[in-house]
Formats: structure tokens, C-alpha cells, sequence
């Protein structure tokens, strides 16, 4: 079960290791895996804890995500501005980091950079 926040998570970022399009991942059925950014074989990162952030910008992230949806062909739209933070930890390299998943975030369908660029483009 997601969790909110509590004083282990109090402040947390990810480290510079999986910034930038170096944490990468992959699935095999419909499980969605980690791999670390450290190890040249890309060992499978565990997941240790996740919690659920809340929106704490008065509804600013939900009301940006307002905005890109009206330029949208779609009129799929997102019920709620979710983000979700993982403890994830690398059993051969012993690498801890933290990463977050976001329906807040960039919205364009491009990613901000890739593997041999991680220099961000928007």
C-alpha cells in the first residue's frame, strides 16, 4: 500500500545517478523494472518503499495539467495530479536512490533528453 509522506521522506531527491536519462527500465509482462545506472550489466533495481507526494501547490500542478489538455485532440483527461516516490536500491552495486513517477510534470509526449544527450530539451 502507497503511503504519504512521513519523517524518513521528509527531504528527498534523486542524486545525479538517475537524473538526466541515466536511470533507465523496462518491463516483461506489464511489471515495470528499474535498471541501475551504475552497473554495466543493468541489474534489476528493488523497490524498498514508495509513498504518494501530494500536491502541496494549491491545485497549480493540476491546473497546468488543465491547460496542456485543452490543446490536446483528445478529450481523455486525467482525473487527479498523482506522484509517486520510490526508495529503489541495486543489490550488486549497493547504489540507494530515490526517483519519482508524475502525471505533474512535462506533458509533452517527448522526453526530455536521451541517453547519449542528457542535456534537457524543451
Amino acid at each position: 500500500m502507497i503511503r504519504e509522506a512521513d519523517a524518513e521522506w521528509a527531504e528527498f531527491h534523486g542524486s545525479e545517478k538517475v537524473e538526466g536519462g541515466k536511470l533507465t527500465g523496462q518491463t516483461d509482462t506489464d511489471y515495470f523494472y528499474f535498471l541501475c545506472p551504475q552497473c554495466p550489466d543493468k541489474q534489476v533495481m528493488r523497490v524498498l518503499d514508495a509513498i504518494q507526494l501530494f500536491d502541496n501547490h494549491n491545485g497549480q500542478r493540476l491546473e497546468k495539467i488543465r491547460q496542456y489538455e485543452s490543446m490536446l485532440k483528445s478529450k481523455r483527461r486525467v482525473k487527479s495530479e498523482i506522484t509517486i516516490a520510490f526508495k529503489i536500491y541495486c543489490e550488486e552495486c549497493k547504489l540507494t536512490d530515490h526517483v519519482k513517477i508524475t502525471n505533474g510534470g512535462l506533458q509533452t509526449g517527448q522526453p526530455l533528453c536521451s541517453a547519449a544527450d542528457t542535456t534537457p530539451s524543451l
